[in-house]
Formats: structure tokens, C-alpha cells, sequence
């Protein structure tokens, strides 16, 4: 666009707004419209989920340890169509040194949903749907990390519940590149935790406390 005359760049600019907005409330209509379905992963599932969120890097060690228990894959679906998904890793924080200061808290990581779909809940339903299942193992606490520069998914996360150990770390992960390498990426994160023993409870009533669990004591900070 920036090879454009001043007059046509202005038009330009006009009319990609006028789509994103029409976009925007094309994807909301069908978002309250269609059968909305949050599921683990299945076998059957997995080439249409390669396909339609190809940004998730979903990779053959993924799908063995989902198929291990060691993760389970959570996708979210509109209709036919796979518009989400996120990990979540049982035994605790990926990060060896946040293990040693956390403990066995089951972290939810890489949650991505279709850039057309997002702001639509659709991500709320996946870390709601990890909770419940780690609810339903017995489970007390459950985490995950937010890098430092997304400040819209640490507010979201806060919104949740999730409040915020102290703990610093840098989370490490590959992305899919446009010619199909996958591609290294170390970001700065912020560690958050969520009291999911009794899931009524409002996840405020922990501010200013410590936690005191087996394995794990972060201190919660403001």
C-alpha cells in the first residue's frame, strides 16, 4: 500500500476497515448461530484440524502424548470446523525450573484461536474445559503462562480467576513457518494459577494469601 499515491492510499485504508468491520460481523452472526462443541481431540479429527488452524504447529510428539494422557488437546469446533485448540500437560509446568518452584500444577499452554474468531469466548470455553477436567481428576490448582507483552490475555486470564505467582521464566515453543519448518521461539512469561478445588468459589477469596499444597508454594502477588 505504501507504493501508492497519498489519495488511493487513503481509499485503501478505507475500504480494508469497511471489510474488517463486515468481516467482523459476519464471523459474530455465525458464532451465535452455529453448534458450538469443545472436545478433546480423536484420531479422526486430526487432518481437518491440521487444515483449518495450521498456526497451531500440531505435530506428531503432540499427538503421542495426548494419545499418552501425559497432555490432552482440547479443539473448538463451529459446526464442522475447528476454530480452536489448546494443550494442557498434566505433570506441571514445562519449564524444568518453574517445576522445582511450582510443583505438579497442570499448566494449559499454546490456546490459539482463529485470528477471525477471537473475542468471541471461544478461548474462555477451552481453559473452562481444562478446568473441569482437572476438577474432575482430583485436582486443586491448575496454571499457565502469559508473555509479558500480551497484556490482553493476562486482563482475560485475570477476569477467569487466575492470579499471578511472582514467577518469571521464559517460555520456549516452535511455530510453523510459511515453507513448513518449524521455527524456534523464546518469549519472557509470567506464571498465573487458579484455585479449582471447589469451582463455585471465587477465585479472588486467595488474593493476598500464600499457597500452601504439596510441591507447591508460589506466593499469589497483587
Amino acid at each position: 500500500m505504501a507504493h501508492l499515491p497519498q489519495p488511493l492510499q487513503r481509499i485503501a485504508r478505507t475500504l480494508l476497515s469497511s471489510w474488517r468491520s463486515v468481516d467482523r460481523q459476519l464471523a459474530e452472526r455465525r458464532v451465535r448461530s452455529a453448534s458450538i462443541d469443545i472436545r478433546p481431540l480423536i484420531e479422526p479429527d486430526i487432518e481437518r484440524v491440521r487444515q483449518a488452524l495450521p498456526d497451531s504447529g500440531l505435530t506428531e510428539a503432540d499427538l503421542t502424548d495426548h494419545q499418552a494422557h501425559r497432555t490432552t488437546i482440547i479443539v473448538a469446533w463451529l459446526d464442522r470446523t475447528p476454530v480452536g485448540i489448546g494443550w494442557t500437560h498434566w505433570d506441571g509446568p514445562r519449564d524444568a525450573v518453574l517445576m522445582t518452584r511450582i510443583g505438579r500444577v497442570p499448566e494449559i499452554h499454546r490456546l490459539h484461536v482463529n485470528r477471525r474468531y477471537r473475542c468471541f469466548g471461544l478461548g474462555t470455553r477451552i481453559i473452562k474445559s481444562f478446568e473441569l477436567l482437572a476438577y474432575e481428576k482430583g485436582l486443586v490448582w491448575i496454571g499457565l503462562g502469559v508473555h509479558t507483552r500480551n497484556h490482553r490475555a493476562t486482563t482475560l486470564y485475570r477476569r477467569l480467576g487466575f492470579l499471578e505467582t511472582g514467577e518469571r521464566y521464559l517460555d520456549e515453543f516452535v511455530i510453523p513457518r510459511a515453507d513448513g519448518k518449524m521455527h524456534q521461539v523464546s518469549e519472557p512469561a509470567i506464571y498465573m494459577i487458579r484455585d479449582i478445588s471447589t469451582r463455585s468459589r471465587a477465585a479472588s477469596a486467595l488474593r493476598g494469601r500464600s499457597i500452601a499444597r504439596p510441591g507447591t508454594r508460589p506466593a499469589i502477588v497483587e
